[in-house]
């Protein structure tokens, strides 16, 4: 059989990432990398599937040399900080995402990662927004990094910051559908529940078939006590959505709230929760051996 060209096992690599299916690719790039050892391209490849099945004390020692070699995409050393990170090696790590910074001042990725990694090693609030405030300041219509900051906020637990910040995300956009599904949530956290409502009813009129913008708009009904309109929206989204856990737990609040008898029904723990004996797994002589080996 001929050998795979070096083209074909980066092709096959591709098909295999898009399948889910990331150790096997890895087992291919490094048979490309092989073929190829001056491919910087399939290196970073490598160093990025590496990393993504936890792999990263490979992945820095494959993209280590590929960035002294000319490899200098903010793509590949953001694969970099990952990795470093990935391996307890903080500073270096935090090293390598500002240099992702330099290279692309408005990657959401690096400046998520950055401030997550500074709040974790210090502590301070302010310290890890830095660099995030930094490019606000430099390109403050970047909507991207306004949510973001709203999102890290609220991370560090300061709920009622981060439903400002948003709603001026949402203000500066003239009303961005995906910003509104956010304030909704953000006004649930801080219990303005009007305010939830009325961003929660814009979201799911846009997108009723968007199963997360339809669920915030019901979990703002049901916090207004209105769990009568909110069980007519749950029929409407459970018909279209039968199996989705969340329209479920939803739908059982609702019928909780109404004194609705089917929440019985569906909330029967001695129907679908029981005790059973379990049967010898192979391998054990007793189930006791099996039980014991567990702990």
């Amino acid at each position: 059989m001929a050998q795979a060209s070096h083209k074909q096992l980066q092709e096959k690599a591709r098909v295999l990432r898009a399948a889910g299916r990331d150790a096997e690719a890895v087992d291919v790039l490094q048979e490309a990398v092989a073929a190829e050892p001056g491919d910087l391209i399939t290196q970073h490849n490598l160093a990025s599937a590496l990393g993504d099945i936890g792999r990263y004390k490979e992945a820095a020692a494959v993209l280590k040399p590929a960035l002294k070699q000319g490899l200098d995409a903010p793509e590949s050393w953001l694969v970099y900080a990952r990795a470093l990170v990935g391996i307890a090696d903080f500073e270096n790590g935090e090293t390598a995402y500002r240099t992702v910074l330099t290279k692309n001042p408005v990657n959401a990725d690096a400046h998520r990662e950055l401030a997550q990694l500074v709040w974790m090693r210090t502590a301070d609030n302010k310290a890890a927004l830095v660099a995030l405030d930094a490019a606000l300041a430099a390109n403050p219509a970047e909507l991207i990094l306004r949510v973001l900051k709203a999102e890290i906020v609220g991370q560090m637990g300061d709920r009622q910051g981060q439903y400002v910040l948003i709603t001026e995300a949402l203000n500066a956009t003239g009303g961005d559908i995906q910003v509104a599904h956010y304030a909704c949530k953000a006004a649930l956290t801080c219990g303005d529940f009007q305010a939830a409502l009325a961003y929660g009813e814009q979201t799911a009129k846009a997108y009723p078939n968007e199963v997360g913008f339809v669920a915030s708009y019901i979990e703002a009904l049901l916090a207004l006590g209105e769990a009568k309109t909110a069980e007519g929206v749950i029929e409407d989204l459970r018909r279209r959505h039968p199996d989705n856990q969340l329209v479920i737990a939803l739908q059982a609040t609702a019928w909780r709230l109404l004194g609705d008898d089917r929440y019985g029904e569906l909330y029967d723990y001695d129907a679908f929760v029981c005790a059973a004996p379990m049967a010898r797994p192979n391998g054990w002589s007793t189930l006791t051996a099996y039980l014991d080996d567990l702990v």
